[in-house]
């Protein structure tokens, strides 16, 4: 994949960001109705802001993304952007600074997104409700997911992470030690997790995995979103977890595979 100032993007991006649209919609317009009940304010936290646009491309970036709809529904927010590269926050600030922004505040922090955490995590009261996007170009930082989420103030706040499955299959393979997409997942506290069809021809595996603790979450068919506890989203998983050796022993069991339900 190619990579431009730290941000990463493909022929896969407008799928993802479309993706990403669709689960903020789907998402704020929930929490609309519980933030305006308990008067709080809805929480994003970007963790790899990127500079407000896809390299290459007319696609906004995943904070315009979240703007655009959080102002398009009308919900009270605070945005959190942590941004490691210079430039990129120069470009971001630019970016945020042409919306039309008329119901929240946003925030940009210039850093490692492990170092910067902390403090904005420290901002969060206590009941909020929203949403972490974590879309980091390479493997995501599950123990940085997995510390943030044990923090009891982040029981409301929802997890999505953009996943390039073989990418962690992979690093597997090399270090047999290395804990499977399974396992991370279960060291995050959230309870209930929808993750996003694969696209066949993405030979990265690139998806969704959307957490929560809301026992309620649906499917979402019409994006691709199924619960991992659906038959497809457990199919889905386990495809994404799975290396080739793997696949072929749960192939040759005579069990179903992603392929026959795509």
């Amino acid at each position: 994949m190619p990579i431009e100032n730290n941000v990463g993007y493909s022929k896969e991006s407008s799928t993802k960001q479309e993706g990403l649209r669709a689960m903020l919609a789907y998402q704020i317009g929930v929490c609309k109705y519980i933030t305006k009940r308990y008067n709080t304010k809805y929480v994003y936290i970007d963790t790899n802001a990127g500079p407000g646009y896809v390299p290459k491309s007319h696609l906004d970036g995943s904070p315009i993304i979240f703007i655009k709809m959080a102002e398009h529904i009308g919900i009270s927010y605070n945005a959190y952007c942590i941004e490691k590269t210079k430039k990129n926050v120069t470009l971001l600030e630019q970016y945020i600074g042409n919306q039309r922004i008329a119901h929240g505040n946003c925030y940009i922090y210039r850093g490692n997104n492990e170092m910067i955490l902390p403090q904005v995590c420290n901002q969060i009261k206590d009941g909020s409700y929203g949403l972490v996007y974590h879309d980091q170009t390479k493997v995501p930082n599950f123990k940085m997911l997995q510390t943030m989420f044990n923090d009891y103030r982040f029981r409301h706040i929802d997890c999505l992470i953009r996943v390039p499955a073989t990418a962690i299959k992979r690093v597997r393979s090399r270090y047999t030690e290395k804990e499977t997409l399974v396992e991370e997942l279960e060291k995050i506290n959230k309870t209930h997790w929808t993750i996003r069809k694969l696209n066949p021809s993405d030979r990265w595996q690139w998806t969704f995995l959307f957490g929560t603790n809301w026992k309620d979450v649906k499917n979402y068919k019409s994006k691709g979103f199924y619960r991992i506890d659906s038959e497809i989203g457990k199919n889905i998983l386990k495809y994404a977890n799975l290396t080739a050796k793997e696949k072929a022993i749960y192939k040759k069991s005579g069990q179903q595979t992603l392929e026959m339900v795509l």
